[in-house]
């Protein structure tokens, strides 16, 4: 009697242990049906299985410093929290515990490399081959009819090129994020850039030209679902160096002499004046701009943070020169001396004397360093460097 009721007591344990498995089962399909479901427009885009293979060949590593790849560096980017790396051979791309995710083989020795949205944009300058990745999976391998003198990434995956026509001096193309055709514009002017609406369906471009000995720089402004340009703003004497979205109604436009702001109307909301200094780098993050600029005269250099709405956070006279920059929640400086830790006003936060650095990363709020040898983690949200930090 007492073996039977020990038998019962051992069956209705088993039966619960299962059921408990199989309501475990059910959760974990729930959660991955909410996880699919949240990301609906991405999976339409891209598809399960590539999200999939992202997601779990993006896991492991075993953590930072790694090897650099060698060669010679030609340009780093921040692909979410992940790290590329683009020298004269490949480009490598790097998640945040060092594991090494993608290795291409660069198409020419005119290769550029764009990262946004989770995607990787390579193509051949002055040549029609471009190729589009995510993490792990090649998604689109395109061929462009003209030769291609330049392209842009969106926030969303959509894409533009720029190139020669038969036709007209140039021609812009912008696609979708599932590679549809979305847009296009001829021009007779120059077109030296583009920039995508976060949101899709809007575009920015910028074109040069001259008339009677002068330089005419213009931003077009376009609605996908209209033939006609929004707005065109005139820059003259002035050439157009950068153009970017800044949110969902701002556009910034740096030229060669100043710094706009527009709305989506190409209506000036700001306007910042660099007389006597000359741009020579930038860096942007979420609306805010690190802007460097150089007096040749007076062999200076002045670093400015401008906000989404014009509005100067800092400015730095740097005592050494500036190699190299990042903006995100601080602002990182790159000298001969070594990191220069800044927050918003441009006011030194921390030091560290640092040699072997040639450029510096920021992604997802960790700093990366990148020497002739490896690739190290300098900083992580602003811990590591502190005052009086010393990193060999």
């Amino acid at each position: 009697m007492s073996n039977a009721m020990d038998f019962q007591k051992i069956r209705k344990k088993r039966q619960r242990t299962q059921m408990f498995k199989r309501m475990g089962v059910l959760l974990g399909l729930a959660l991955t049906l909410l996880v699919i479901l949240s990301l609906n427009d991405m999976l339409v885009q891209e598809g399960v299985l590539t999200r999939m293979r992202d997601f779990f060949g993006g896991m492991g590593g075993s953590g930072y410093p790694i090897p650099a790849p060698g060669g010679i560096l030609r340009e780093v980017m921040a692909l979410e929290g992940d790290v590329a790396v683009l020298n004269d051979t490949n480009l490598y791309l790097y998640n945040k515990k060092g594991k090494e995710l993608l290795n291409l083989q660069r198409m020419n020795d005119n290769t550029i490399a764009l990262a946004a949205g989770g995607r990787i944009l390579t193509y051949e300058l002055g040549g029609t081959r471009y190729k589009i990745h995510t993490r792990q999976s090649l998604l689109l391998e395109g061929e462009h009819e003209h030769a291609i003198t330049a392209m842009a990434l969106g926030e969303r995956g959509d894409y533009a090129v720029i190139s020669s026509s038969k036709q007209y001096t140039a021609q812009v193309t912008a696609y979708s994020p599932r590679f549809e055709m979305a847009f296009q514009w001829s021009s007779n002017e120059m077109v030296t850039g583009v920039a995508l609406h976060p949101k899709g369906g809007r575009m920015a471009a910028a074109s040069v030209s001259t008339w009677e000995g002068v330089l005419h720089s213009s931003v077009y402004l376009f609605a996908f679902d209209t033939d006609k340009e929004l707005a065109k703003v005139d820059f003259t004497d002035q050439l157009i160096l950068w153009i970017a979205y800044l949110g969902d109604n701002q556009i910034g436009v740096l030229t060669d002499k100043s710094y706009h702001i527009l709305d989506g109307q190409g209506n000036l909301l700001a306007e910042l004046s660099l007389t006597g200094e000359r741009p020579v780098a930038l860096r942007s993050h979420k609306g805010e701009l690190l802007l460097l600029c150089e007096n040749a005269e007076a062999r200076s250099q002045t670093l400015l943070l401008v906000d989404a709405k014009g509005k100067e956070l800092g400015r730095l006279h740097p005592g050494q020169k500036v190699r190299d920059m990042q903006v995100g929640g601080s602002v990182y400086l790159l000298t001969d001396e070594g990191i220069l830790r800044c927050d918003k006003a441009l006011s030194a936060v921390a030091t560290s004397p640092m040699t072997g650095v040639n450029r510096i990363l920021l992604a997802n709020q960790v700093l990366y360093g990148f020497t002739a040898g490896e690739i190290r983690v300098l900083d992580s949200q602003g811990t590591a460097l502190t005052q009086g930090t010393s990193t060999p």
